[in-house]
């Protein structure tokens, strides 16, 4: 009888050890699984923000090449506005631009708009610095664009309105400039932030 017992225990502990070492393996392949499924995210989440910070530092060069263009526009339209504004018989943008003011490079938003549509967790701060960054790009998109519709939709060449699209193509540019200082000032920040 004591044979039995004997055998008896000596095959619950074999099953018992099978069984602690069939369930280890089980949580380590879960447990290792879940590591590489955290580490992938991790990986799309720096690729995400190296994206971000690539195409805003790209977004600010494009701000720095046109600015000497704007400014240079300022103050020949703010000279006109001052000492020939009452005299201008006919519209002509390129008095104040001398051919130099273009907006043929845009900003982009790319990077921000695969960050929303794939759902990358990324930190809570630096999604509303990134949300806040491309929300303010909208600005300046959006005064540029006004910029635009003006040359579409005003009767530029109609002499009688010469005084008048003067005065609102200065506020065009103005309001662009200051888009765009607002925009430098947030891309400064926005970078130092997300470098971090």
């Amino acid at each position: 009888m004591k044979k039995s017992s004997f055998s008896l225990s000596k095959r619950i502990v074999d099953h018992l050890i099978q069984a602690v070492l069939i369930f280890t393996s089980v949580f380590l392949a879960f447990w290792l699984s879940d590591y590489r499924e955290k580490q992938k995210e991790q990986r799309l989440v720096n690729s995400a923000i190296e994206s971000v910070i690539g195409e805003i530092s790209s977004n600010a060069d494009v701000l720095k090449r046109l600015e000497p263009a704007l400014l240079n526009t300022i103050n020949r339209a703010g000279e006109f506005m001052m000492n020939s504004l009452d005299t201008a018989s006919v519209f002509n943008h390129n008095y104040f631009t001398e051919g130099e003011l273009r907006f043929s490079e845009l900003l982009t938003s790319d990077s921000y708009q695969f960050l929303n549509q794939n759902s990358i967790s990324v930190d809570i701060d630096k999604r509303l610095l990134i949300n806040r960054i491309y929300k303010q790009q909208e600005f300046v998109e959006g005064a540029i664009d006004d910029m635009l519709s003006f040359f579409r939709q005003r009767e530029l060449f109609d002499g009688t309105r010469a005084r008048e699209n003067y005065i609102l193509y200065y506020m065009h540019i103005r309001e662009i400039d200051g888009q765009i200082g607002a925009m430098k000032r947030e891309y400064e920040t926005a970078l130092q932030r997300l470098e971090k």
